[in-house]
């Protein structure tokens, strides 16, 4: 009645819920208050239920089942109990369970069993906590009565036994410590009720009860360890594999006995151990050991009959012992040596060894369904814990490879096993290597070498094999990856070996690659065995390096030639692995290996790649024969240019005049026409054949990118190669030949393969910038206009504006700052940008910035290539920058940096010697001066830098990477060199100058560098004509003048030719110029016109169509008529016919002459007293830079120069408005162009500079001419187009007829902070102040421009005194304006009607002239040099190639100051 009222409990609370086939229905795992109340009734009804058929004690299995099917399903609810409610419904149903147990224990023959009494086993285990005692009792009541029916039927129900207590012993080690020690003491006493009878099913039982035992042990181990305070990790190895003495001896004693049952062990192998044990069990065992040996015959039977019963009980014993050993391991290892009991280690070593030797050999005979219970793994980490005791036990290791022959060669074993194997041998090798266990780590890398190369040939045959399907471990991509490490793996393998110096290693490496050739015939497209070829290449470097005859050193061809087992393809692809070994190696054995390269390559041509059809393979080789040649010196660079030749004469055939044949042979084609041109440059720098190179590979390529049958994957393969290195280093040697007819086809590539790399542009235009690779040498335009034009292709318009470059560059300051200084640099007057929207690219780039990034850069010693090439830029930038605003000297210092800098990058890339050359010179007809000059000789590009280019290496082409080419720090070096050169000039340092400039035209003239040449000779020119040495000023001057007239020489940059040819021709007009003032040579008249011609020249190519753009504003009829009139005057002593004019320009004329002449004497003094003061604010204070340049050590004295010129506005901004806007005025340029955004008006700006500065200085040239002419009115004229230049972006033929001259004179002597035109502006106030005083009293004047001839003498001391401050450090000018200075104070001091009002009174005019006069003797300027760090180290003499002496002597540094006063 209970039991059906329990069952129509269970009926009413299945109802309404998803049973899902159970009896049960499934609890909840949050078990809330409601599930507690339910689960109650559920586990109540349930326990009922057992308790009612435990009672009823039914013989129908049906119940049962049902009982255990319950027990299981209502397990989950106990957790939703209370403790109370737990405890005693568990209590309850464990009771009834052992009822149930018991009663099927008694009539086990009425049910099913041993599956039954399985099932009836298990339950208990499932039911753990309070009632575990009587679970105990449960299984060993179960266990004694089937002992008992044994002990009547061993023969029948033995197995039956045995598999059930296997069972047990599972399920005793999963639940717990208590359950095996419990067990393990029960089976010891059954046995020794069945010693009587030992047979087979007594060892069994036996094994299993050690097995617990052990387990028992290590359970009270790791409770000791986690209780202890004590570190275990150190002892863990010794106290977990030191068992108990007795059950290592019960356990030796066991191995003998299983050894002679089931004759295991076979001739050739060793048996356990034979240790001396006192045990008197084992002694027991021993004897029936003995005795059991002669009726061995009798028990063939029972051996098959627990044959596998063995096999399972062997690895229930061994392998949770295996599990503690290997994750052990390092610890075992490690503390070995200190171990004082490895002997005890030996029983379970023995244990280890004879399970897998057991299973090994009797795995044969296993059925499939008794093999499918081994796995392979658990066994092999059985093995692996084996070899690792052997290790430590010096016992049975020469088994090892017997076991490993074994495995590998065994069916069981999976390629997933094998991996393992492989992994855990590599492991253990390495360990012992750093435990300086070299022989024990050499024997277990050999086992690894074994086992991996096993391994890839069953992956490879298994994936060739189609029968036996494909999965994960038997990808191409996962084969492929193993076969890497197993050549890595073998290489580990061949270092150890090569230690030991054993004498096989050769063997090994050239079996090995057997192996690998073995492999490639099943799988194609495998990884090449790159690793083993290099150790082997290794090696040989190492035993030969002192040997030399290289016919001595075998090659891996000749090796493997005569091998059966490696196919022609295998010993190909080796032995260009083999090539490109030796190319590694080169850098350390250069000899040798070049030696074995050329050797290898021979072989290759001659034996390998011969047919037509490997007629692409022969063009590579021969490039690479190419490579190896030029990493020989310039000595092969013939040999090295045939070798390429010839390449490209076999890829023409195969490519034809498209690329239909394939990107690879296309871009092979290309590459080796690059490769030619950069070695031209070096052989033959004058060669047609660069260009012409160039032009076809450029061509190759764009055929290929566009082509539509070339395919993605072999687009990307050029981006994998050297394609953007070889367009690097080509784009950098066209640059620095002033060449840029391809850039634009370059930037389209370079683009091209960014943008297949999926890397954004903005990156692309980040790492040009970085290495300065978007303009030529000596370009005013930092970015070349062709690549703004190809960027504005793909990324759009707004590619065009500033804003879009500032965010390009905006991750890195160096760039930022880089970029903001060149482009922006004469904005710094601006004072208007704080309202401007567009404020960031002058913003941030002050001078005090750019030092700080510099100073960064180069904080780390010693300074990184990239650091000090972004450094090396900024000063030069920065030197610039300071030269344009007349800081000479501060430049200098920075020009200095910058060539260090570069110095040391130039060191890095080019080997040179240097040769003094002494020539005698007599320009003057005087005294012959010696003039010593240095001149690198033997100038070439390092071997290693120049192989770079030739790199064959298949690794990703990575953007980030900072890749500077020999021509592109050459590029920089001379750009610093020449730098220098021109600020020692300058600043009057001719011996200085003549040493740098003659280094670097030395330089040019060897690389056949004509853009350099020609500007090295043009400052050389001036240099030599200051020196008063004109033979060799117009030496250099017609040389350059001949550089630029070669129509062979391709300059394709127009603006940069005709600033060249500008500046040689002034430099030639000065020079003639120069000889008419000195009264030297024949034909004087004839110099002056020359010069009078070269001016002109000069002047019409500034006002070439070529200048025209938004900035210029250029008129050039205007121009080309005040360029023409001009020279109606020039003759000296002969008129000439007047031109005819256009009728607006002579309409102009005339209403400049009424308003000249309308101008009064009285009315010009009246109108100067309002606008002298007035006009326009001075704004002369002392500028920031002039603060720390004080004279004679008085800086208030400096302040009174330019306070007495300050003056206001006086409410006339509205009037001053008005003539900017009709004006055009050069100082509100800033402001428009910010407002345009376009990058190119900021190019513009640079470029227009660079014009008006050069007009400035052909316009002085003219005036000059006119003024030994005589002619006031021609030179007045030219003054203010002078001004023009400088103050207004309209020609000076605008001017006149709209704006007041006096507003231009303000205008030109206001100083403004960071002027571009310091030097310029002085000179122009100069000019203006000596006119102004010459024509000061002179009639003639008066009709003519009457502002110049009327200005008030305090007017013409402002001027002065402005140009005394701007040309501080200017020692020509500066010294010619503190003369007239002077001049005007002495006269100011003894004459009246020369009376100089000053703001100061406590300073006469005799102490101004007196001051004056000592700045003219260059007291100034020997103050500078000691005021800036040391400079007088600027005037010592310079070692061209970028280091400076430590001491000079004074009278050479005396010498030196001097001279540079006596220049003119």
């Amino acid at each position: 009645m209970a039991e059906s009222e329990g069952f129509r409990v269970l009926e009413r609370l299945r109802r309404g819920r998803d049973l899902e086939g159970k009896l049960l229905p499934r609890a909840d795992s949050r078990g809330g208050p409601g599930d507690a109340d339910f689960g109650k009734v559920l586990v109540d009804a349930v326990a009922t239920i057992v308790r009612c058929v435990a009672m009823r004690q039914s013989k129908d299995s049906g119940d049962y089942w049902r009982v255990l099917d319950l027990v299981v399903e209502v397990r989950p609810w106990f957790r939703v109990l209370d403790a109370n409610a737990y405890d005693k419904l568990n209590r309850v149903l464990v009771t009834y369970l052992g009822k149930c147990t018991l009663f099927l224990v008694g009539e086990m023959k009425s049910f099913d069993g041993d599956l039954f009494s399985r099932q009836i086993c298990s339950s208990p285990f499932s039911q753990q906590g309070s009632g575990s005692s009587i679970l105990v009792n449960i299984l060993i009541r179960v266990l004694d009565f089937i002992a008992g029916k044994c002990k009547v039927d061993l023969q029948n129900g033995g197995v039956e036994f045995v598999e059930l207590v296997a069972y047990c012993a599972i399920k005793c080690r999963t639940a717990g410590a208590i359950f095996c020690s419990t067990l393990a003491r029960h089976l010891k006493r059954l046995l020794d009720d069945f010693h009587q009878t030992a047979t087979p099913f007594h060892l069994i039982l036996w094994l299993y009860a050690t097995g617990l035992g052990f387990t028992e042990q290590d359970a009270k181990s790791k409770a000791d360890d986690f209780s202890s305070s004590i570190s275990a990790e150190h002892e863990s190895a010794i106290r977990l594999l030191s068992l108990d003495g007795d059950k290592l001896q019960d356990l030796v004693s066991l191995l003998h006995l299983l050894e002679s049952y089931f004759s295991i062990y076979q001739k050739g192998t060793s048996k356990p151990s034979a240790v001396e044990y006192k045990n008197p069990v084992s002694r027991t065992c021993l004897e029936f050991n003995s005795k059991s040996q002669a009726s061995t015959t009798g028990l063939e039977k029972d051996r098959k009959a627990y044959l596998l019963m063995y096999l399972r009980a062997m690895q229930f014993l061994c392998q949770p012992l295996a599990e503690q050993v290997n994750s052990e391991k390092k610890q075992i290892v490690a503390e070995i040596e200190s171990t004082s009991v490895p002997s005890k280690l030996r029983g379970i070593q023995d244990a280890f060894y004879q399970f897998c030797d057991t299973f090994l050999y009797h795995y044969r005979f296993l059925s499939k369904t008794e093999r499918d219970e081994f796995d392979d793994m658990p066994i092999l980490g059985v093995f692996m814990a084996g070899i690792t005791l052997s290790v430590c036990t010096k016992f049975k290791m020469q088994e090892n490879e017997h076991f490993i022959k074994q495995i590998i060669s065994s069916e069981w074993v999976q390629p997933q096993g094998l991996k393992y194997l492989s992994a855990s041998l590599y492991n253990t090798g390495v360990l012992l290597y750093r435990n300086k266990q070299i022989k024990e780590a050499s024997e277990m890398l050999k086992l690894c070498y074994r086992t991996s190369w096993a391994c890839v040939e069953l992956l490879c045959r298994l994936f060739v094999d189609k029968e036996k399907g494909l999965n994960d471990q038997l990808k191409e991509d996962a084969i492929s990856n193993f076969i890497t490490e197993a050549c890595t793996r073998s290489v580990s393998y061949f270092e150890v070996l090569h230690q030991c110096s054993d004498a096989k290693v050769e063997n090994r490496i050239l079996e090995s690659l057997e192996y690998w050739s073995a492999a490639e015939k099943l799988l194609k497209g495998m990884p090449s065995p790159m690793p083993l070829v290099k150790q082997w290449v290794k090696m040989q470097c190492k035993l030969h390096i002192n040997v030399d005859l290289e016919d001595s050193s075998p090659s891996l061809y000749s090796s493997l030639s005569s091998s059966a087992k490696v196919s022609k393809s295998a010993i190909c692809t080796i032995v260009e692995q083999e090539l490109l070994a030796y190319e590694e190696m080169y850098p350390r054995y250069p000899d040798f290996c070049q030696r074995m390269q050329i050797k290898t390559i021979d072989f290759l041509l001659q034996h390998m790649y011969v047919t037509k059809e490997s007629s692409f393979h022969k063009s590579r080789i021969l490039i690479r024969k190419g490579r190896a040649l030029r990493a020989n010196g310039i000595e092969s660079l013939k040999d090295c240019i045939l070798c390429l030749s010839e390449a490209i004469s076999i890829m023409k055939k195969i490519c034809g005049k498209t690329c239909m044949s394939g990107a690879a042979p296309c871009h092979q084609l290309a590459a080796a026409y690059c490769l030619r041109a950069l070695c031209m440059q070096e052989a033959e720098p004058d060669s047609k054949q660069i260009s012409q190179d160039i032009n076809a590979a450029l061509d190759l390529w764009l055929s290929i990118s566009s082509t539509d049958h070339c395919s993605v994957d072999d687009e990307f393969s050029l981006v994998l190669r050297n394609t953007v290195v070889l367009l690097y280093n080509v784009v950098d040697l066209l640059s620095i030949k002033g060449c840029t007819e391809f850039h634009s086809d370059i930037y389209e590539l370079i683009i091209r393969f960014y943008k297949l790399k999926n890397v954004p542009l903005q990156k692309c235009v980040a790492t040009l910038w970085e290495c300065r690779r978007l303009n030529h040498a000596l370009c005013v335009s930092p970015i070349n206009e062709a690549f703004i034009t190809k960027l504005s292709e793909h990324c759009g318009e707004n590619s065009k504006l500033i804003d879009f470059w500032v965010q390009c560059l905006g991750s890195s300051k160096p760039l930022l700052i880089g970029l903001k200084q060149n482009l922006s640099f004469f904005f710094n007057n601006f004072t208007h940008a704080s309202n401007n929207p567009r404020r960031d690219i002058h913003s941030g780039a002050s001078i005090k910035d750019v030092k700080e990034v510099v100073s960064e850069l180069i904080s780390n010693d010693p300074v990184p290539s990239r650091s000090a090439f972004l450094a090396g830029c900024l000063c030069h930038d920065l030197s610039e920058r300071l030269i344009a605003n007349g800081r000479l000297f501060e430049a200098l210092s920075y020009a200095e940096k910058a060539h260090g800098l570069r110095t040391q990058l130039f060191r890095e890339k080019f080997t040179y010697t240097v040769e003094k050359q002494i020539e005698e010179h007599n320009g003057t007809g005087e005294v012959a001066q010696k003039v010593i000059t240095c001149s690198p000789k033997s100038l070439q590009v390092l071997k290693s830098v120049a192989c770079e280019v030739w790199s064959f290496k298949t690794s990703s082409w990575d953007p980030v990477d900072f890749n500077l080419s020999a021509w592109n720090v050459l590029h920089c070096y001379l750009e610093s060199i020449l730098q220098v050169g021109i600020i020692h000039e300058m600043a009057g340092n001719g011996v200085e100058a003549e040493t740098m400039l003659s280094w670097g035209k030395s330089i040019s003239c060897s690389l056949s560098l004509a853009l350099f040449r020609a500007a090295f000779s043009s400052v050389l020119g001036k240099l030599y004509r200051k020196k008063q040495l004109w033979d060799l000023a117009e030496k250099e001057l017609q040389s350059a003048r001949q550089v630029l007239a070669d129509k062979s020489i391709n300059f394709t940059c127009l603006k940069c030719r005709l600033m060249l040819e500008v500046n040689v021709d002034q430099q030639l007009g000065d020079l003639f110029r120069n000889l008419f003032d000195c009264s030297k040579g024949s034909n004087l008249r004839e110099r002056l016109s020359q010069a009078e011609d070269l001016y002109r020249n000069a002047l019409e190519k500034l006002n070439h169509s070529e200048w025209k753009n938004s900035i210029s504003c250029f008129d050039k009829e205007s121009a080309t008529h005040i360029a023409a009139d001009q020279s109606d005057t020039m003759d000296i002593g002969k008129p000439r016919k007047t031109k005819k004019l256009p009728k607006s320009v002579l309409k102009e004329k005339i209403l400049i002459s009424e308003r000249s002449s309308r101008l009064t004497r009285s009315k010009y003094r009246s109108s100067q007293n309002q606008t002298t003061n007035g006009a326009v604010e001075a704004q002369v204070g002392l500028s920031e830079h002039s603060k720390s340049d004080t004279v004679l050590g008085d800086a208030p004295i400096e302040n009174e120069l330019l306070l007495e010129g300050r003056d206001r506005m006086d409410g006339r901004e509205d009037e001053v408005a008005c003539i900017c806007n009709k004006l055009k005025c050069w100082q509100c340029l800033p402001l428009e162009v910010m407002k345009s955004g376009f990058l190119s008006s900021y190019i513009n700006v640079k470029w227009e500079f660079a014009r008006r500065r050069l007009s400035v200085r052909v316009l002085g040239g003219i005036g000059k001419c006119l003024g030994f002419c005589r002619q006031s009115h021609e030179t007045h004229e030219v003054i203010l187009q002078s001004i023009s230049v400088l103050v207004s972006r309209n020609p000076i033929s605008q001017s006149y007829s709209t704006v007041h001259i006096t507003f231009l004179l303000d205008l030109i002597g206001k100083e403004f902070s960071g002027d571009a035109f310091a030097i310029e502006r002085a000179a122009i106030l100069y000019i203006m102040s000596w006119f102004s005083l010459k024509t000061f009293h002179s009639k003639d004047t008066r009709i003519f421009f009457g502002d110049l001839a009327h200005v008030q003498l305090s007017k013409i001391v402002f001027w002065l005194k402005l140009a005394f401050v701007l040309s501080r450090e200017v020692p020509i000018l500066f010294q010619k304006v503190s003369r007239l200075l002077a001049a005007m104070y002495l006269l100011s001091a003894n004459s009246k009607q020369f009376s100089l009002p000053s703001s100061c009174k406590a300073l006469s005019e005799s102490y101004w002239a007196s001051y004056f006069h000592q700045a003219s003797l260059g007291t100034h300027l020997n103050y500078q040099f000691l005021s800036i760090g040391g400079r007088v180290k600027t005037q010592h003499s310079i070692n061209p190639e970028g280091s400076y002496p430590a001491s000079s002597t004074c009278s050479s540094t005396e010498k030196s100051i001097l001279f540079r006063f006596q220049l003119s």
